[in-house]
């Protein structure tokens, strides 16, 4: 589930990249919002960035200003996704230890999310319902923090009213 979570995320991500810049280019739109998303996040998907990354991007240029990396829903997508990662790059349970020490197990301990028995592997800890639910709902926060920014922009900018328009569309279908 934790896998799967990151890569809907960073699916949407990219399919949003896609369809705003064609978007932009049948509506003929050389500013604003919407070829801006796609332009944003084409160029950070080339660059290869991480997931955490582009939806700060996206984020910024939905609210126009930097945004928090200490609320809960940046702080929750770092932690699934150094989760994913330690999954997808996988190492001993030594090695574990002493690249990062015990930084990501006290996290994900601190939600909750862990299995009690300390003689499991650090992958057995982590494959439960709780960290199943926790990686559901770090997906949808992600995607209600983006239609938040989305709304927050529309009451702000007149201007950009039918690109946000189609933004707020293309994050709920």
């Amino acid at each position: 589930m934790i896998v799967f979570a990151v890569a809907t995320i960073e699916s949407w991500l990219n399919e949003l990249a896609f369809l705003t810049q064609m978007l932009a280019e049948e509506l003929v739109l050389e500013d604003g919002v919407l070829p801006l998303v796609g332009k944003i996040l084409s160029e950070a998907e080339s660059s290869r960035l991480q997931v955490e990354m582009k939806f700060f991007l996206l984020t910024f240029v939905l609210t126009g200003s930097l945004p928090n990396k200490g609320t809960s829903v940046f702080e929750d997508l770092k932690l699934l996704c150094d989760t994913r990662d330690a999954i997808i790059h996988f190492k001993t349970e030594r090695e574990t230890k002493e690249a990062k020490g015990n930084r990501l197990m006290n996290s994900l301990r601190s939600k909750n999310v862990c299995a009690p028995q300390s003689d499991l592997s650090w992958v057995d800890r982590i494959s439960t319902q709780a960290m199943a639910e926790f990686s559901l709902s770090v997906v949808d926060s992600v995607r209600a923090s983006l239609l938040e920014a989305i709304q927050s922009r529309k009451r702000t900018l007149s201007r950009d009213q039918n690109s946000l328009l189609i933004l707020e569309k293309l994050l709920t279908y």
